[in-house]
């Protein structure tokens, strides 16, 4: 680490409200053929994997909490893009 710089250690990125992190004990699971039923967290995390995919929070504040059933990966990255074409049309006043 070079002098002057006092930088704390960077934590690694943390997959909050993804399949086995989801803590509520049931959610209201929103599957890609629109079938949208309460069940609990396990039953729609099986559901969701034997189709191939992940569970995602969308509402958490809702109750009870809102999953959908997509691929994580992809809207990873449609955020990801979304993020810098949103700073790339940003304009600064100076």
């Amino acid at each position: 680490m070079s002098p002057g710089r006092n930088l704390p250690p960077r934590r690694p990125a943390r997959r909050e409200n993804v399949n086995e992190s989801i803590r509520a004990r049931e959610v209201r699971a929103v599957f890609p053929d629109g079938t949208a039923e309460i069940m609990p967290t396990s039953a729609a995390l099986r559901k969701a994997q034997e189709m191939g995919l992940d569970l995602v929070i969308v509402s958490p504040t809702a109750v009870p909490p809102v999953a959908k059933a997509v691929d994580y990966g992809t809207i990873n990255t449609s955020r990801r893009k979304n993020s810098t074409k949103r700073k790339k049309n940003s304009m600064s006043c100076r």
